[in-house]
């Protein structure tokens, strides 16, 4: 189970953490902060911490990638992890330039 934070949604609970659950609650809940299709439309992420909700992520992003980022950065649902040092990342592009980075604290000799 995870839980909702974005907008008005107050911890609203979605049973199914899977990526068509969550995209049918914000179609059905966030439907003006979504779009099912590559318009070009822009929002602002509205998800916030529930003890703060007048502050809020604030990323600028296409609607039609508000689900895929709140499932990335906020839910944490799709981590990579580092095999060294345990880190974990919401893409593997970013998991890879850590991987070369010699500031890795369990970077092998």
């Amino acid at each position: 189970m995870v839980f909702c934070w974005y907008g008005n949604c107050s911890g609203a609970p979605i049973a199914d953490p899977s990526t068509k659950s969550i995209h049918r609650h914000f179609v059905e809940f966030h439907r003006d902060d979504v779009s099912t299709s590559a318009s070009g439309d822009r929002t602002n992420c509205k998800w916030h911490s529930g003890s703060s909700p007048d502050r809020s992520c604030g990323e600028g992003l296409s609607k039609y990638h508000v689900i895929k980022h709140v499932h990335n950065v906020h839910l944490k649902l799709s981590v990579c992890r580092c095999r060294r040092c345990h880190r974990g990342f919401s893409r593997s592009d970013s998991l890879k330039r850590h991987n070369a980075n010699v500031k890795c604290r369990r970077k092998r000799q």
